[in-house]
């Protein structure tokens, strides 16, 4: 309800970050409630707002929580696609923030399609984001609070490894 009254109120003042913002919390929110086809829909729209208005980051991750809205309905072809063209603008921005996410999620997708070297590949390739987003950090305690949230790629290619059954 609140939600709505917020949308409401930018239409009335013409913000459209703030209803691109609306959006986005709309598409988290069906994402946590697990109406994942409602989080893909709303994360598309979020992304379309902010892009319209220039606001790069927000839209990448409204694309990045599309992706994997997508992925955890069933629809990996779309999840795939969508999380290639996000990484691509990713990339060209230079937003590894943002990357590390995509990469991992294009993992998690390339896993349930079957293609294991392909999810090795973007495991990998997020995991070496993180560690040199986390390399500056001045103390341990900064280098581990960082890497908090960031688990799912190492567990992703860890798994990899046990189901392959070689010694390496």
């Amino acid at each position: 309800q609140k939600l709505s009254e917020a949308g409401r109120l930018f239409e009335e003042c013409g913000s459209e970050s703030g209803l691109a913002s609306v959006a986005l919390i709309e598409a988290e929110l069906g994402f946590v409630e697990g109406r994942f086809d409602h989080a893909a829909e709303m994360s598309r729209v979020a992304s379309e707002s902010f892009l319209q208005i220039g606001i790069i980051g927000p839209s990448l991750h409204a694309r990045f929580l599309e992706a994997d809205a997508r992925r955890l309905g069933g629809d990996l072809v779309s999840a795939e696609e969508t999380a290639k063209a996000a990484l691509a603008e990713s990339e060209r921005n230079g937003l590894p923030q943002i990357e590390w996410r995509l990469r991992t999620a294009l993992g998690m997708t390339h896993l349930a399609l079957g293609k294991l070297d392909l999810a090795e590949k973007e495991f990998s390739a997020a995991i070496n984001l993180i560690e040199s987003l986390r390399e500056p950090l001045p103390a341990e305690e900064f280098r581990a609070s960082f890497f908090n949230d960031k688990v799912e790629p190492y567990t992703g290619l860890a798994g990899l490894c046990l189901a392959d059954g070689g010694r390496d």
